[in-house]
């Protein structure tokens, strides 16, 4: 079972400059540190240097840590800021534009584009990104056929509806207040 929260506030300074665009979506992978097992990670916004994650593990400025994503595999990133649970970080090598398209298509939620100029990175995500929203769109919407198509009821039956919905709360006001007043 998978649980979404989006969260839709900036985390950098208005004078803070981007070397690329970043994309917002929701991306769970695995993080590690040396040769510890790999804890889970969920990346918040992705580019082509780097990342803003949010991680049970206790990330630390000045830490080289791997990240396994899908659609990347693992790569190694500097973590540059945390601030428990999140973290932000550059990868060693910046990623392949393929890598970021890669990562996108996996990724069930895409929010858009912030930071950073207009550059062939803000292209490739703004693609996939029309891409994923439209599959989504058209897997989570069926056509509908014209037996599931919604007819009102009748006035009779809404009638007599609304009357026995109104009894059954009266004789329950009436039960409580016969309980309370004997």
């Amino acid at each position: 079972m998978m649980s979404l929260a989006a969260k839709l506030r900036q985390t950098f300074d208005e004078d803070e400059e981007r070397r690329s665009t970043r994309t917002r979506l929701l991306l769970d992978g695995g993080v590690r540190h040396g040769t510890e097992d790999f804890a889970d990670i969920t990346v918040h916004d992705l580019s082509v240097d780097g990342f803003r994650a949010e991680s049970a593990m206790e990330l630390s400025p000045g830490m080289t840590v791997e990240i396994d994503l899908p659609g990347i595999g693992v790569r190694e990133a500097d973590v540059m800021w945390a601030g428990y649970p999140y973290a932000g970080c550059a990868f060693v090598q910046p990623l392949l534009r393929e890598q970021v398209r890669a990562a996108l298509a996996e990724s069930p939620v895409v929010w858009g584009e912030f930071g950073g100029s207009e550059d062939m990175t803000s292209a490739v995500s703004r693609g996939a990104a029309i891409q994923i929203a439209a599959a989504v769109a058209e897997a989570v919407t069926p056509p509908a056929t014209a037996d599931e198509t919604e007819r009102p009821l009748p006035f009779g039956t809404r009638l007599r509806s609304i009357l026995l919905i109104n009894g059954l709360l009266w004789a329950g006001i009436v039960a409580v207040a016969w309980m309370l007043f004997g």
